[in-house]
């Protein structure tokens, strides 16, 4: 009668425990919250200054000089990217931006303002989404509920 009843209870067990693909995408939500989370701590405030430079940009020489807050921060977070001792591993030169090539206007301008407030909504969405989400599943419907899910990127 035990194990009778001990099969009977193992669907209900089965059930309970986490599949093994839900354990190791939760295992890499950890992972990659543990990164990005403090790569957003610092890039949505430095969005949030760039933004608020070309928002009093008046000349092409300001807006060069917005251009260089965040691209101080992407190379900062590319040296932290390193791994500590490794060694520095040959990739293909990336064209750097040059933010001279572009014709400045009040066109761009504003287009370049909309770009950025909706990249600091969706940075800001992202971290909140990350800091309240323990699970990769739970960060999904985080997103969905932002209007952000995997899907519409």
């Amino acid at each position: 009668m035990k194990l009778v009843a001990s099969l009977l209870f193992l669907p209900v067990v089965a059930l309970a425990a986490p599949s093994d693909h839900q354990a190791q995408m939760d295992q890499i939500f950890k992972m990659a919250k543990s990164r990005m989370l403090p790569m957003l701590e610092q890039s949505v405030p430095a969005m949030e200054r760039t933004r608020n430079c070309l928002q009093a940009a008046e000349s092409k020489d300001d807006f060069i000089e917005c251009t260089t807050i965040m691209r101080d921060l992407q190379q900062k977070m590319m040296q932290n990217l390193a791994p500590q001792g490794a060694p520095h591993q040959k990739r293909p030169p990336k064209e750097e931006f040059d933010a001279s090539k572009i014709e400045w206007n009040a066109e761009t301008k504003a287009q370049m303002l909309t770009d950025i407030t909706q990249s600091v909504e969706q940075g800001k969405a992202t971290k909140g989404c990350l800091e309240r989400s323990n699970s990769a599943s739970e960060m999904e419907s985080c997103m969905e509920k932002t209007g952000l899910s995997r899907d519409q990127n």
